[in-house]
């Protein structure tokens, strides 16, 4: 069950009327037996602390979120939850302080989730991916003026994966670059080198690179 601000735990009276505080009239409520392959469990007990407004034998109406996994192990985070940026602070800041790098690729691809949760849900996805990038960019060059950012290029190509109808997200990523930097370098990948790719992002002004590791077999 997740807990963030734009995650939150939801207790009511059966009408919907009394919202519940957690900490207060219950205790914090974790699927401790949460598994992805085993829907047939349990549910979470609902702990009612001792001087809870919630009376004996009310019933309730709970809600939560809780994690998607795509392909096994891929997560995605909320691009809108501000706290994500005070991480992605923090780690440039080490990444300046102990490397310095000349250069850095933003993991920024397959963004598979998105517009589902409190703090992200009706915003332009292909606006606040690029609000996104363009913040990482801006964090980076905080501690590193002169780095130069290359990013993997199918989240804003629209022959790619910078389109609506995509995997779990509610929304539509179609004008994410328009919402970048001009000065990102477009890792362009996804099978081997195509015309329409390359020569979208150069239209739009940017610089690129070939970047299909699915080589073995061209070679």
């Amino acid at each position: 069950m997740l807990h963030r601000p734009g995650t939150p735990v939801t207790v009511r009276d059966s009408h919907g009327t009394t919202t519940y505080a957690e900490g207060r009239d219950y205790a914090p409520l974790v699927d401790s037996s949460f598994n992805f392959g085993s829907v047939g469990r349990e549910a979470a007990s609902l702990t009612i602390l001792p001087a809870s407004h919630i009376k004996e034998g009310e019933r309730l109406l709970v809600s939560w979120y809780h994690q998607m996994l795509i392909y096994e192990w891929q997560q995605t985070v909320c691009m809108a939850e501000p706290a994500l940026y005070e991480v992605f602070d923090h780690e440039a800041k080490l990444l300046a302080e102990r490397l310095n790098p000349k250069r850095v690729l933003l993991n920024m691809d397959e963004i598979r989730m998105g517009g589902t949760c409190a703090a992200c849900r009706g915003r332009d996805m292909g606006e606040l991916l690029g609000e996104c990038i363009t913040r990482q960019v801006q964090i980076l060059r905080r501690y590193m003026p002169g780095v130069e950012v290359l990013i993997w290029s199918d989240m804003l190509d629209p022959h790619h994966n910078a389109h609506g109808n995509y995997y779990l997200v509610s929304g539509d990523y179609s004008g994410s670059w328009r919402h970048v930097p001009k000065d990102l370098v477009m890792a362009v990948w996804g099978g081997k080198p195509q015309e329409k790719n390359l020569r979208f992002f150069a239209e739009q002004g940017f610089r690129t690179l070939g970047a299909c590791y699915y080589d073995a077999g061209l070679m």
